[in-house]
């Protein structure tokens, strides 16, 4: 063994070369048939190639490494063994560039020793630890060899190389560690991905399950993120595929670009790029004739930054929305969800209307919203039976499509956890689903129950609560019984939440104009006064109570309504007593009587009683 030992030290590389061969043969001899484990009896041969592995010099080494590789692959040497090995003697003094090629070799040979049915990486970010994470934590200047080998593994073969490669490439992406060192890892690993894509197109499905590991926590992740994105898309864009992986890809894109989309508002970056990919992403879905499987998750998005936005952005974001009702199918209460956004942000309405004289972009919006989530109203299930079967789904639509199945029918279930707005429309989305397929009984049990998690609820929750019970009354029929318990259960959010309350206004008058009863009408004009729970929401009310005031057939009730929120607010007490003094000598033509003096001298005794 000492004279082997000495020709390992030879300077000419053909002594060492023809050295190593002969220890691998002898390895081969002693243990013929049989794999060598971290259990076997040592073998002094094994033992000197494992020294030579270490050797500082670097032909030395190369040699060994490549022995042991060779070893392994002949079946000789059992790969968790040489593994713990390889991880054991790499350091900085070793030739750790042959090492990782040599781990990264192992790990693709153990990977074809797999089923065919179960080809998935032995590997995982923590149990068993994926031994490239292993040597990463130890020294992060061995990046640079870590993305070498994921390039070649993958070039080496697409789909095998990437599930081997995951559990390293998820963990760099989605490594919450503020160093420079990780950040910059990640920029290096995005780009090599993207490097790797424009080489291999049949990597590029794959590679999208990484987009939502990457981390979005700060502004210059949020922009490391979309610069990704907007890659990738290009990517896609130069390559053919069929109808169906093209529709996939570009829906997975358009989320992705709508989630940073939201992050950038938040932080206040520039993201006009990711707009513009979206509105492209639109164009080449809208030529499909197909079931979309995020078109209600990103109507829900769209929901979600209208509240934010303004200006040109603002703009383009109802384009977007125009373009999203183009696909199918659009979930009638998503619509509504989001036609509650798009409500806020139009000029302020007449008392008695919500026509606006100038068609902008909004109302247009608003008026293709309305087509989904009206136009089953007069044919809805209004059973009240308490039965089970009242309660059941009804009947799937769109030519026998299930909206929650189109939901999930593509695997989007990696991009849910991207950022919280994300997960959240997601479970928005799931549960309006329900709702649509659900009858006007489940719907009130819903909005009785909600009451009692109100105080246990965070802000967040709340506003969502109080969007969804919007949508529901948006959609309620034209039935007051049932337009009372939406107005109940929004009351009940108004008074845990009270800032919420100065949304609440538009939404009651547009919809007062979907409706054709008086009684419904008039149930619209009484909840007013319940919903003044905020300071700010008090003026609104009163210039509302002030237009009724002038209409001559609503003057009383408009006296009865500012008594009914002096009693909420006491400093109304002035517009109130304009009401009481006002002289008025109308005669009702249906009554005979004058309603508004009427209506000023029960007002007056309610006063005195109270006082």
């Amino acid at each position: 063994m000492d004279d082997l030992r000495q020709r390992l030290k030879f300077d000419d590389i053909a002594v060492r070369s023809r050295c190593v061969q002969k220890l691998i043969t002898a390895v081969k001899k002693k243990r013929r048939g049989e794999m060598i484990t971290s259990s076997t009896p040592p073998i002094q041969e094994l033992n000197l190639i494992w020294e030579a592995c270490a050797d500082e010099s670097t032909e030395t080494s190369n040699l060994a490494i490549q022995g042991i590789v060779s070893l392994v692959t002949n079946r000789h040497l059992d790969v968790k063994y040489v593994m713990n090995k390889f991880l054991s003697i790499i350091s900085p003094t070793c030739n750790a560039y042959v090492l990782v090629k040599a781990i990264s070799a192992v790990m693709m040979f153990e990977y074809t020793q797999t089923g065919e049915t179960n080809r998935v990486s032995h590997y995982s970010l923590h149990c068993p630890k994926h031994p490239l994470i292993t040597v990463l934590q130890n020294n992060d200047d061995y990046l640079p060899l870590i993305l070498e080998s994921i390039s070649e593994a993958i070039d080496e073969d697409n789909f095998r190389g990437f599930q081997v490669m995951e559990p390293v490439i998820c963990y760099i992406l989605s490594n919450p560690t503020r160093r420079k060192r990780i950040d910059y890892s990640k920029v290096l690993l995005l780009e090599t991905l993207i490097d790797i894509v424009s080489s291999q197109p049949r990597t590029a499905f794959y590679m999208l399950r990484f987009i939502p590991f990457l981390q979005v926590e700060t502004s210059h992740q949020v922009i490391e993120a979309s610069q990704f994105v907007v890659k990738a898309k290009r990517v896609f864009s130069e390559f053919e595929c069929d109808e169906k992986d093209r529709i996939y890809v570009s829906e997975f894109i358009l989320l992705a670009s709508l989630s940073l989309c939201e992050r950038n508002l938040a932080f206040g970056n520039n993201f006009s790029s990711l707009l513009k990919i979206s509105l492209s992403l639109l164009q080449t879905l809208s030529k499909f004739d197909y079931y979309s499987s995020c078109v209600n998750v990103c109507l829900t998005l769209i929901g979600m930054i209208l509240k934010v936005t303004s200006g040109v952005v603002l703009e383009k974001f109802i384009a977007i929305g125009m373009a999203l009702l183009d696909l199918k199918p659009v979930s009638p209460t998503v619509a509504a969800y989001v036609a509650f956004s798009v409500i806020q942000l139009l000029p302020e309405p007449s008392v008695l209307s919500f026509d606006e004289t100038m068609k902008s972009t909004l109302s247009q919006l608003l008026g293709k919203l309305e087509s989904f989530f009206t136009c089953n109203l007069d044919n809805v299930d209004q059973s009240t039976d308490n039965d089970e079967s009242s309660s059941k789904n009804k009947s799937e639509f769109c030519d026998g499509h299930s909206l929650s199945q189109t939901s999930t029918s593509a695997n989007f279930n990696y991009l849910e956890a991207l950022t919280p707005s994300v997960e959240s429309c997601f479970e928005c989305v799931r549960f309006a689903l329900k709702l649509d397929s659900s009858s006007l009984y489940y719907k009130s049990k819903w909005l009785q129950s909600i009451k009692e998690y109100l105080d246990s609820s965070s802000n967040d929750n709340l506003e969502l609560l109080f969007s969804l019970a919007a949508a529901i009354f948006l959609m309620a029929p034209d039935e007051p019984k049932h337009l009372s318990s939406c107005l109940e259960t929004i009351e009940s959010v108004l008074l845990r939440s009270q800032s919420l309350s100065t949304r609440i206004f538009a939404l009651l008058l547009y919809k007062q104009s979907l409706l054709k009863t008086p009684e419904s009408k008039i149930l619209i004009l009484e909840y007013l006064p319940k919903c003044a729970t905020h300071k700010y929401s008090i003026p609104p009310v009163i210039s509302i109570l002030k237009m009724i005031a002038n209409e001559t057939d609503l003057k009383a009730l408009a006296i009865q309504l500012m008594l009914q929120l002096w009693k909420k607010q006491d400093r109304c007490f002035t517009y109130l007593h304009k009401q009481l003094v006002e002289p008025c000598k109308v005669i009702s033509s249906d009554t005979g009587i004058n309603e508004v003096k009427i209506s000023q001298a029960a007002a007056i005794k309610e006063i005195c009683q109270m006082e």
